[in-house]
């Protein structure tokens, strides 16, 4: 519960009924872990559909096992489809729809699943939140058990050098003054105010070279927390170079592309990148804002940020991709061969009225 965002409206449940481990060994996890989990407090979100989200703090640079420790322990959920959420890991999508009952075979029975993230980024950096989310669909979403296990580099190595920090080199430069006085000695007052003088200039410049680079670090190594930030190599071999061919849809602030990019682990994911229009009103500040809007919306019936992409003038945002095409497109049959049936319709509706509400309520519901 320690690393659990919004703990104040989780309870614990747990079962005394005998676990069965009929896909995995018994020495995966102790019996208590899958006889436990946590639910939402009916009395503080009784009405909401509660997102589980929780954010651990790990060394930047290195790859991380996550194993999510599974079972369905609720009496009432026997079947397939009773209860499906989606499974987010950094903000990219790594199960669409689990379902515990479909995965194990059964209720009580104890399954896990796992998962292979790479906390992308410079050693030096130090520590960076691993965040790991659960959107529920229908009925909540449930965990009983979470392990994050390091996986050490091809050198072997599962540590990183601690940076220097600005205090340390600033007394460097002190040191380095103080030699050089004493070298020109006291007697040679000229040379010895112009080495002063020429000395506390470096300092400053590199001072603020150092705070400045910092600070532009910072802005962006922020939102790497919560999206992906994506190199303009990668957004380009994604599009193949942004290929007309692979547009899908324009809009007031671009083109969008259907592309594919990779996972890290020899897999691809399809996504929906959009292109800033280098005419368009949108400036950094709008990017910026967009970015830090989206990277904290997860909901059912919204497309989720994946990441984004800021360089060399090119400012891209990388969606989710909705296989199915947009709503448009299957109002006017627009690459679609049949028309959506009026429940469809109506299910559509309720579906954007919630995703509205959410935005603008900033919680879920």
């Amino acid at each position: 519960k320690k690393y659990l965002v919004q703990s104040s409206g989780v309870v614990p449940v747990s079962t005394t009924s005998m676990i069965k481990y009929t896909n995995i060994p018994t020495y995966t996890a102790p019996l208590k872990v899958y006889q436990s989990t946590w639910s939402v407090d009916p009395n503080k979100h009784a009405k909401q559909i509660y997102n589980f989200t929780w954010k651990l703090p790990v060394d930047v640079g290195f790859r991380y096992l996550v194993r999510l420790h599974l079972c369905e322990i609720e009496p009432s959920i026997t079947e397939n489809g009773h209860r499906e959420f989606g499974i987010f890991i950094n903000n990219q999508i790594a199960e669409t729809c689990a379902d515990v009952i479909k995965w194990s075979g059964g209720n009580m029975v104890a399954i896990y699943r796992d998962y292979v993230v790479m906390m992308e980024g410079d050693r030096m950096e130090g520590k960076r939140d691993l965040i790991i989310a659960l959107q529920p669909k229908q009925a909540k979403a449930i965990l009983n058990g979470l392990e994050v296990l390091k996986l050490s580099n091809p050198d072997n190595n599962l540590a990183g050098p601690n940076p220097a920090s600005s205090a340390t080199r600033t007394s460097a430069w002190i040191r380095s003054l103080r030699k050089l006085i004493l070298a020109f000695g006291s007697g040679n007052a000229i040379a010895t105010g112009v080495i002063l003088i020429l000395t506390l200039l470096n300092i400053i410049v590199y001072q603020l070279n150092f705070w400045g680079a910092n600070s532009g670090e910072s802005t962006i190594s922020s939102w790497e927390g919560v999206c992906r930030c994506f190199s303009l190599v990668e957004i380009q071999l994604a599009t193949n170079n942004f290929d007309d061919e692979l547009v899908i849809g324009k809009g007031g602030f671009g083109p969008v592309y259907k592309g594919l990019i990779d996972n890290g682990n020899k897999t691809t994911t399809t996504v929906a990148i959009k292109r800033l229009k280098s005419e368009s009103k949108q400036g950094a500040h709008e990017f910026w804002m967009e970015i830090k809007t989206l990277s904290k919306i997860r909901h059912i019936n919204l497309v989720s940020l994946i990441g984004y992409c800021d360089e060399r003038q090119e400012k891209v945002l990388v969606y989710e991709y909705m296989a199915h095409g947009s709503l448009a497109d299957h109002l006017y049959y627009k690459n679609c061969n049949s028309p959506l049936a009026w429940e469809q319709r109506l299910n559509i509706c309720i579906g954007a009225a919630r995703g509205l509400d959410y935005l603008h309520r900033c919680k879920d519901g």
